[in-house]
């Protein structure tokens, strides 16, 4: 009986292993949001707010992920961290409209994870909202700029291709 594990596959399930843990981690800490739910007096669905936030938070550990692949040493990734941060709040809608950023810096948005997910609580949030406020609001931030599964595409293709180059950038940089 032959071993057929080399060193690569060895990665490359240690590297999946580790997806499946941080995706238990990830589930279990978006789960805490079932206590803070209530008191922030949502409408939507709880299961819908729930995978909202998982897949972000997936999203934005990718990113992570990835950032820490592509650099050398650990403290130059966790000194661009705040560089990756601050452009998805300022350009997610969260804070300041999409329609208040300038039209030069306004494609940045696009690149934000945080977006997609702002996108898609403001939707489900005030889908059935009748008034002229919620209308300004959704108008503003893009929301129906395209259907809510664009966004839940968008989000795990951000998940899954930070992860990917990640996987292959660390295997390039292994010595066997």
């Amino acid at each position: 009986m032959s071993c057929a594990c080399d060193s690569s596959n060895l990665l490359s399930m240690q590297y999946n292993l580790q997806v499946c843990v941080e995706c238990i981690t990830t589930f279990c800490q978006v789960l805490a949001q079932l206590i803070a739910f209530p008191m922030m007096g949502f409408k939507m669905n709880f299961v819908l707010f729930l995978l909202v936030n998982f897949t972000l938070a997936l999203a934005s550990t990718s990113i992570g992920i990835f950032v820490g692949s592509a650099v050398k040493d650990p403290n130059v990734a966790a000194e661009l961290m705040p560089a990756l941060i601050v452009p998805q709040l300022l350009f997610s809608g969260l804070f300041i409209s999409a329609n208040l950023i300038p039209s030069f810096l306004r494609w940045a948005q696009y690149l934000c994870s945080l977006t997609y997910a702002v996108r898609l609580v403001l939707n489900y949030e005030f889908e059935d909202c009748e008034t002229e406020a919620c209308g300004v609001l959704l108008e503003s931030n893009s929301v129906n700029e395209l259907p809510s599964y664009v966004y839940w595409i968008i989000l795990i293709l951000i998940m899954a291709i930070c992860r990917l180059t990640a996987m292959l950038m660390l295997r390039s940089k292994a010595s066997f």
